[in-house]
């Protein structure tokens, strides 16, 4: 019986395979030989940061991110130590800075932390600013996500002399002695620049304590992206004092020992005059604010200067356009330059509406037309902001919803461009009482309860659209407030906004100064928000649906004792329509 033997065909096919599989593993050798061979000295290992904590400890000296100027790799996780004589501090400045850009950098980003915690987060194109420690330690964090890589950073340190910090960083430093004051670049003449970081450590003579007292208090209330955090101390473990933004003056704060320590950080968005403040030690006499009433800004007529008399045929000037207006009392209405007719384009108006002690202000809208699409209002748009957080930004043809302020001050500005114009907006204002927030809103509730439930409107019915709620939750002082959610399904981000459409959000605040402690949210989507412990004893929830896409709402309860269980409730009654029988009708 003949063999099977293998044909030419055959034999050659067999070994092209072999050669073709030694080729591949050959060239993957290769490229990791080379990868490993060809990367820049530092690339790997301690060197980089990126093995370990890199130790820097001269007097100046240069890291980069990994591979740099080649792009760095996914997926890592690098950390420099940086630490200098202990009489100096480190100026801090990045020569080339291009990482993945993100919202909130959550993608690529560099943290910088000190022993009072995180000084900043960056990514994405713009070199963060030059800034200059209190100490003389830094601690430098790279992470990259798997998703997209960039060039990476090259930054630069240098210890330097703590005295040199306000010519270098442009404010901040050490204050020594009984008494000093310290402000914010410029103050008050020229407004304060965004993305700037300024920090302030301030020391009184052994035995004795640091009073702080702001002496004028003005930062952009947008969200509270501007604001200043007060440390009792300078040093790991410095509780925290406050965290301050709006236009509110803060009451004077005071120190357990004879340190404390400022930041003033600024976002990328509105600025502001700034603040002015002075510390003492605690055995001189307190310094005592400001307290005499603003002026109303004198009445500015179209084609007239101060001090003249205007024409007959010239309108008063009512609407804030003129310098910021400032309005006092009960009641009021504010409205759009020239209304009911088209607003000139090119206009910046501000005012300040503010209500008696106690009360709370209600805007409601009863004409809303300025071009734009509502929720993007990137040329004409109207912004309303209380001392804690923006309300709305608002344009286009569909009045909002009747908004209130969880404090006695609301803030309002107007802006156009040189383009369309439209008659613009009318708006009535009237000071309320929190107990007044469910009759004016339909929802929500102001509480001195130590536990409750708080719903969406119509739950477990889908909520309306263009609609707002306000809960505000007021414990005793010695107590705070944990509130969770049992259901949460409210529209989702989109595919084509990164931002909430339709969300829930909550402010942290200390009722004896009303300092904003905390932000929670906002929260959208079907996914529980983590539950929220605060740390003053008031909280404010707000809940803001668009015109589209409804959801069931949510529910939630707070308490002041968390070892109690969730409370619970009767069933809601079933919906009559459910069990309706549909027929079909045939012919």
């Amino acid at each position: 019986m003949a063999k099977n033997r293998l044909t030419t065909l055959e034999k050659s096919l067999i070994l092209l395979f072999v050669l073709l599989t030694g080729a591949c593993v050959g060239l993957v050798a290769i490229y990791f030989t080379e990868k490993n061979q060809g990367a820049p000295i530092g690339a790997e290992g301690l060197d980089s940061g990126c093995g370990g904590p890199q130790e820097l400890s001269g007097d100046s000296g240069t890291f980069t991110s990994w591979r740099f100027p080649n792009h760095y790799d996914n997926g890592r996780g690098c950390s420099w130590q940086i630490t200098v004589a202990a009489d100096k501090v480190i100026q801090l400045w990045f020569e080339e800075f291009a990482l993945e850009d993100s919202d909130m950098c959550v993608s690529d980003f560099v943290t910088l932390r000190d022993s009072l915690g995180i000084m900043g987060k960056y990514c994405g194109y713009t070199k963060p600013r030059t800034l200059v420690t209190l100490e003389n330690r830094l601690m430098v964090y790279f992470d990259s996500n798997d998703l997209k890589t960039d060039q990476g950073f090259k930054a630069h340190y240098k210890a330097v002399a703590p005295e040199s910090t306000g010519e270098i960083a442009g404010a901040g430093g050490s204050l020594q002695g009984d008494q000093g004051h310290l402000l914010t670049p410029g103050f008050p003449a020229q407004n304060y620049q965004n993305g700037a970081f300024y920090q302030w450590k301030i020391s009184v003579p052994e035995g004795e304590r640091v009073r702080l007292t702001f002496t004028s208090f003005d930062l952009a209330p947008e969200l509270c992206g501007d604001y200043v955090e007060v440390f009792d101390g300078h040093t790991a473990g410095a509780a925290k004092l406050g965290k301050l933004c709006g236009r509110k003056l803060p009451i004077p704060l005071e120190s357990s020992g004879r340190t404390m320590a400022l930041r003033f950080r600024t976002d990328a968005t509105l600025t502001s005059r700034g603040f002015s403040a002075t510390y003492t030690k605690t055995s001189l006499p307190p310094v005592v604010p400001p307290t005499t009433t603003p002026r109303p800004a004198p009445t500015i007529h179209p084609g007239t200067t101060p001090g003249t008399t205007p024409g007959p045929t010239a309108p008063p000037l009512d609407s804030g356009c003129g310098g910021p207006r400032l309005l006092f009392g009960r009641k009021g209405v504010i409205h759009s330059l020239g209304f009911p007719s088209s607003y000139p384009a090119e206009l910046q108006c501000n005012w300040t509406i503010r209500a008696p002690a106690g009360r709370l202000v209600e805007l409601r809208f009863t004409d809303m037309a300025i071009p734009g699409e509502m929720g993007k209002c990137p040329e004409d748009a109207l912004t309303i902001s209380d001392s804690y957080r923006t309300l709305g930004t608002y344009c286009g043809y569909v009045l909002p919803p009747v908004l209130v302020s969880a404090g006695d001050t609301v803030e309002v500005s107007f802006r156009s461009d040189s383009r369309l114009t439209d008659r613009g907006f009318s708006v009535k204002w009237r000071a309320v009482y929190p107990s007044d927030i469910p009759e004016i809103q339909g929802c929500g509730v102001s509480s001195l309860q130590e536990n409750g439930i708080i719903k969406s409107p119509n739950w477990p019915m889908n909520y309306k659209p263009n609609g707002e709620c306000l809960w505000t939750v007021e414990v005793p002082a010695d107590k705070r407030i944990q509130l969770s959610f049992t259901h949460f399904d409210i529209e989702a981000k989109s595919l084509m906004s990164p931002k909430c459409l339709d969300y829930v959000e909550m402010q942290d605040i200390r009722t004896g100064d009303g300092v904003l402690l905390d932000n929670y949210g906002p929260f959208c989507g079907s996914k529980l928000p983590p539950s929220v412990q605060t740390k003053g004893n008031r909280l404010v929830m707000r809940f803001t649906s668009d015109l589209f896409t409804e959801g069931s709402g949510f529910r939630a309860y707070w308490s002041t004792d968390a070892s109690l269980p969730a409370p619970t409730e009767p069933p809601p009654p079933p919906n009559p329509w459910d069990d309706l029988a549909i027929g079909i009708l045939y012919y």
